[in-house]
């Protein structure tokens, strides 16, 4: 059991606590709207700690160590970066879900694709501070069973050449905003946000602000691939803004240096009225 970048170990509180979850025999709440029964049987890999006991060493000494750490962490707040220690603990264990999805062949095409997406396309620590800003249930049972029942020829919002069409061109009449994200998607920087959409999007995560879970997921699995190879790619968008105010964006994002991304956006939801208004039934 290792970190989720399979290179540094977790430490060894932290490897405890994991290994606690992933132990006991139950499915993971994740899977339980699914045809699945991941959990069910428990996970009984050793973890990289627990190998290294020395031999005559009481294997359970480091199970012990997390129990005293669950005692004490209403005290300690020296690990607490987001929320509560248990928060950050749904975040490790998601990037481990992720990792396991990408290979788990009892898993819908779909959601296989999307975990290997995220493991392919978006660093170890860009998809923690992902997890951050929108929460560790983002990528759920719910989504999962709606990518397994996707039905994209009656829904052109699920198309993939519609979400990432190979190219097209601004509309020279109307204005072009700009965003900087960092990796983990946080906007960090705009232009022209506010004149455009009439809300900053200054400190927002540019996939929180998705009007849905799916169009998030499909994105993820179609642009992020493509921006990877190229440093460019067009794509389109639903977004819901802090107000609740829903726009259809197009846009092209590109790399740029700094393991930053630079979004250009023109607000085009007066071509795509239908379609914004089936938005809020979007999972």
């Amino acid at each position: 059991l290792t970190g989720c970048d399979q290179r540094k170990p977790f430490p060894p509180k932290v490897e405890s606590s994991i290994l606690n979850v992933l132990r006991k025999k139950e499915i993971w709440p994740c899977f339980r709207d699914l045809d699945c029964k991941i959990g069910l049987r428990g996970i009984k890999n050793r973890g990289y700690h627990e190998s290294r006991i020395s031999p005559g060493m009481d294997p359970n000494r480091i199970h012990e160590e997390a129990i005293v750490l669950n005692n004490s962490r209403a005290h300690d707040t020296s690990m607490v970066t987001s929320g509560s220690i248990n928060n950050e603990y749904l975040i490790l264990l998601k990037s481990v879900e992720m990792a396991h999805l990408s290979s788990n062949e009892e898993m819908p095409i779909a959601v296989r694709r999307l975990a290997a997406s995220i493991t392919g396309n978006i660093l170890p620590d860009a998809f923690i501070g992902l997890l951050r800003s929108v929460g560790p249930d983002y990528f759920n049972g719910e989504l999962y069973r709606s990518l397994e029942l996707m039905d994209a020829e009656q829904d052109i919002r699920l198309q993939t050449a519609f979400l990432v069409p190979a190219a097209f061109e601004f509309d020279k009449m109307r204005n072009v905003g700009t965003l900087i994200l960092e990796r983990d998607f946080n906007i960090v920087d705009a232009n022209l946000d506010v004149q455009i959409l009439g809300e900053s999007l200054i400190s927002k995560n540019w996939i929180g602000i998705s009007a849905s879970r799916m169009q998030s997921a499909l994105l993820i699995i179609y642009e992020l691939p493509v921006l990877r190879q190229f440093g460019t790619a067009w794509s389109r968008k639903i977004v819901r803004l802090p107000s609740g105010l829903e726009k259809m964006l197009d846009i092209k994002t590109n790399l740029i240096p700094g393991n930053r991304m630079q979004v250009m956006f023109q607000d085009s939801s007066h071509l795509y009225a239908p379609i914004l208004n089936r938005a809020r039934n979007f999972v």
